[in-house]
């Protein structure tokens, strides 16, 4: 079915069981298309689930990105960009070593950049809840 789908931009929700759950997935499917402005193929939920949360917070979103990005806005712009970089890499590999090659610098760089993170936010992006509360918050800034 995916293969059908190739190159289409749509949202691909999850079956539905019976007729009475068809709206519920068509409204879901709608909203991950929503949110997925620059898709160039299906989107399930599981591709979708962070920009789709953030979209829901609606009026509560500034207030995430007021409280958990906060200590990052005194720093400079060059350095609040390096620190984003490096969290944004880290929370999608989980990996230093990774994250040093990707972005082509020493792996004790991204450390001391992930620590340099947790003292402005108290947020701990090696720590699984941190990161997700983390990952919310910048895609509410975007």
């Amino acid at each position: 079915m995916r293969a059908a789908l190739a190159g289409v931009a749509c949202g691909v929700a999850p079956l539905a069981h019976g007729l009475a759950n068809v709206p519920r997935g068509a409204r879901i499917a709608g909203e991950i298309v929503d949110v997925g402005a620059g898709a160039d193929g299906p989107r399930e939920l599981s591709d979708a689930w962070l920009p789709l949360a953030a979209a829901r917070l609606s009026d509560t979103a500034a207030d995430l990105v007021a409280v958990e990005l906060a200590g990052l806005v005194d720093v400079p712009a060059r350095e609040r960009e390096r620190l984003l970089a490096v969290v944004r890499a880290y929370t999608a590999t989980g990996s230093v070593a990774d994250v040093a090659a990707r972005l082509y610098c020493h792996r004790n760089t991204v450390l001391n950049r992930l620590r340099r993170f947790t003292e402005l936010t108290g947020r701990d992006v090696t720590v699984p809840a941190d990161a997700a509360v983390v990952l919310l918050a910048l895609e509410c800034l975007r």
